[in-house]
Order: C-alpha cells, then sequence, then structure tokens
C-alpha cells in the first residue's frame, strides 16, 4: 500500500502472507566473486577501448609544400636545360629553386652550372680572337676556361688544338718572311716560341741564313778592306807625287852632291807650303839630316876611294841610314849599298882579329843584308857564332868557381845573339842564376 502498482505483466513472488515475498540475499562470499567478475570485465571493455583508440591506421593527409614543389620543379627544369647545353639557363634556374626553396639544391648543381656556363663564354671569346688572329689573346684566355663536364672538356680540346694549329701557321709565316728579308735577329726569336718538333724543322733554315748572311758579311768586310787599301795606295801614291814636285829642287841640288844647297832648299819649299804640315815636317827633317849626311858620305867615299875598306865602313853605314831616314831618291844609293857592301866584310875581319865580337857581328850582319850570298860574309859570321857558344860554355864552366868572370863573358853573349835565338836565352837564364 502507498507504493507504485505493480505492473500488470509482472510476476512477483508472494509468501504466505500473499504479499510479495523480499529477495533473497546472496551469501557473502558469492557477492564477492560477483563484484570480481564485474571488475574484471570493466577492465576489459576499458582496455578494449584504449586498444582501438590507440591502433595503427591511415594517418591523416599533410598539409602541401607549395614553396617545395615549386622549388624541385625548377630544379628540374634545370637539370634538363644542363643536358641540353644551356647551362646559363640551367644555373639561372636552379639558382632560381635555391631562392624560393633554400636548401633544395643539396648537390651544388647552380655553382656547376654557373661555372660551366663561364667556361663556355670564356671558350667563345677564345674562338673569337683566333678568327681575328689575336693570338696572344687566344692563349692567355685559354687559362681561363675551366669547365667541369667531360663534354666541356672536349671542346675545349678540340679548341687547344684549333689555336696550336693556328700559332704554328703564323709562326711558320712569319719565319718565312724574315728568311726572305732577311732578318736573322727576328728569325731567333721566332724560334724561341716554337714547339719541339717545329724547331725541327725550322732550326736548320735559320741556322743556314745565320751561315749565309756571316759569309756575306766576311765578303763585305773584304771588299771594303780592299777599297779601304786601294784608296790608301791611290793615296800615298798621289802624295808621293805631291811631295816629289814640291821637294824637286831639293833633289837636284842632292842628286848633284851640293849637300848644303839642298838643305837650303828645303827652307824655300816650307815657305811656298804654310798650309801643309806634312810638306813642312818633311822639309825640317830634310835640312837638318842632309849636312850629316853629306860629311859621313864624303868620308867613307873618301876612305872607301883610298882603299881603306875597314875605316870607310862606320862613315859609310852612318851615311846609308841618314839615307834611308830620308826617302832621297837616285843612283846614289844604290852606289852606298855597294861600297858598304864590301866595307862592312872588311871591317867586320878587323873587328873579329881584335875579337869585338859584337862590332863583327854588326858588320857581318850588313853585310849580309846587302848582299845575302857573301861567302865571306856567312864565313864570318859562323866564326862570331861559335865563338859565343865557346864563351857561353866557358861562363857555365866557370859560374860556381868565378862567377864574375862567368858574368863578364854572359854580357858579351847577350849583347851579340839576338834576342829570342836558343843561344841569348841560355846565357840570360845563366845570367839571372848568378846575378838574381
Amino acid at each position: 500500500p502507498g507504493g507504485a502498482p505493480p505492473h500488470p505483466t509482472a510476476q512477483v513472488p508472494l509468501g504466505p502472507d500473499g504479499l510479495p515475498r523480499r529477495p533473497t540475499r546472496l551469501p557473502a562470499q558469492s557477492r564477492r566473486r560477483m563484484l570480481g567478475l564485474f571488475a574484471a570485465l570493466a577492465g576489459a571493455m576499458v582496455l578494449l577501448l584504449v586498444a582501438l583508440v590507440l591502433r595503427p591506421g591511415k594517418p591523416p593527409p599533410p598539409m602541401e609544400d607549395v614553396n617545395y614543389r615549386d622549388a624541385m620543379e625548377r630544379l628540374q627544369r634545370a637539370r634538363n636545360a644542363a643536358r641540353e647545353g644551356r647551362f646559363a639557363e640551367a644555373a639561372s634556374l636552379a639558382e632560381a629553386a635555391e631562392k624560393v626553396k633554400p636548401g633544395v639544391d643539396q648537390d651544388g648543381f647552380a655553382a656547376r652550372a654557373r661555372q660551366e656556363a663561364a667556361a663556355e663564354e670564356a671558350l667563345g671569346a677564345v674562338r673569337k680572337a683566333i678568327e681575328e688572329g689575336r693570338l696572344e689573346n687566344a692563349r692567355a684566355g685559354m687559362d681561363k676556361v675551366q669547365f667541369v663536364t667531360p663534354s666541356g672538356e672536349g671542346l675545349k680540346a678540340q679548341v687547344a688544338d684549333q689555336l696550336k694549329a693556328r700559332i704554328r701557321e703564323t709562326l711558320a709565316a712569319k719565319l718565312a718572311a724574315a728568311l726572305a728579308a732577311p732578318d736573322l735577329a727576328e728569325a731567333q726569336l721566332l724560334l724561341l716560341e716554337m714547339e719541339p718538333s717545329q724547331l725541327r724543322e725550322a732550326s736548320p733554315k735559320v741556322e743556314a741564313l745565320k751561315a749565309r748572311l756571316q759569309e756575306e758579311a766576311a765578303a763585305r768586310a773584304q771588299a771594303e778592306k780592299q777599297q779601304q787599301r786601294r784608296a790608301a795606295v791611290a793615296l800615298t801614291e798621289r802624295r808621293k807625287v805631291e811631295m816629289k814636285a814640291a821637294f824637286e829642287s831639293v833633289q837636284r841640288r842632292f842628286g848633284e852632291g851640293d849637300y848644303a844647297r839642298a838643305a837650303l832648299e828645303c827652307d824655300r819649299v816650307a815657305e811656298r807650303h804654310p798650309g801643309d804640315e806634312d810638306i813642312r815636317a818633311r822639309a825640317k827633317l830634310l835640312k837638318s839630316l842632309l849636312p850629316a849626311f853629306g860629311k859621313a858620305f864624303e868620308e867613307g867615299h873618301r876612305k872607301f876611294k883610298q882603299g881603306q875598306l875597314g875605316a870607310a865602313a862606320r862613315p859609310l853605314k852612318r851615311a846609308r841610314d841618314l839615307y834611308a831616314q830620308m826617302g832621297m831618291e837616285g843612283s846614289l844609293g844604290r852606289v852606298l849599298d855597294e861600297e858598304l857592301a864590301s866595307s862592312a866584310v872588311a871591317a867586320a875581319e878587323s873587328a873579329l882579329a881584335r875579337e869585338d865580337w859584337a862590332g863583327a857581328s854588326t858588320f857581318f850582319d850588313e853585310a849580309l843584308k846587302l848582299s845575302p850570298g857573301d861567302e865571306r860574309a856567312a864565313a864570318g859570321q859562323g866564326q862570331v857564332r861559335r865563338k859565343l857558344e865557346e864563351l857561353y860554355l866557358s861562363a857555365y864552366m866557370l859560374a860556381e868557381r868565378e862567377p864574375k868572370e862567368a858574368l863578364a863573358k854572359l854580357r858579351t853573349v847577350l849583347a851579340v845573339a839576338r834576342p829570342g835565338e836558343p843561344l841569348h836565352e841560355k846565357a840570360s837564364a845563366l845570367k839571372q842564376r848568378l846575378q838574381p
């Protein structure tokens, strides 16, 4: 009573009193078992829910990076352009891709493409320089061509071969022009620029030019010397004619044997040629020599005529020496030679008898000079030489015991023997040893 009416379909057990029976209470152990079962079921449900939540599956689609996609497209276009040889365009595209997405060019493609483009531009400048003949510029430009691709290096090698061929052609043409000029200095400079293979062919040509020019120079020098000699001879002959004409009056007086009047004529010659130093100098010389000559000749000639041959030798030799200095013409010279040749032998033999070895040698030499075939003079000169050898040997033997006497003999040998002769050399060495 006082509660909600039971559901008409519900069957509520009733007790003996007709009242609904109270449910039977489970024992405590059964209740604990049931609670544990419920707890286990609840835990299992939680684990199942967690597993469902944490189970891996398809991730949600990420957000698209538009810059990365744009950069990669540019970079791919750059690589395509590079494959087709358009490196400048490739470098620009790769650099643009790097600006859009920094770091996208991980392998440095842009830098390599830019270097390849620069190498292509430099190689183009080299080609142009070759075409225009500016080979030095082309050679310098080749150092700036630095490709990074094998194909670029191949192009560089081709242009390098073209440059070498053009240089060879140019050097060959210049060498031909130098040889034809002929310009030996230019040809030798061109050899320094040639490669060994070209040098082997060109060097003999330059050497041949050098030899030819030397021969021509020698021939010109010889011709010039001959021309100078001819000019000098002509000048000398012309001068002789002038001098002969100037001293004609002197020569006439001299030929007449009037040596005093000849000396006076020298003053008149000098007065007639005030501006000619050669003539004035000769006039002065003749004026000083003519009196001495006249005196010596007259004395020697007189003694020779008197048969005093030995006494005539010295004045005749004096006269002959003066005659040679004056350079006069005429038959008097022949007379002097004949008289002196005869008197010199006599004077030499007289000196030989006095053991005047120096005087004897001097006059024998004079006689042989004037008359080379004079047997008396030759024999006398041989006798003098033998005596000098004896004097040297004697001095050599006396060198240790009597050095003063040895020195006296050596002085005689050195006064007579001619310098340069073996005897003179030996005597000089011994004298040096005795009198250092």
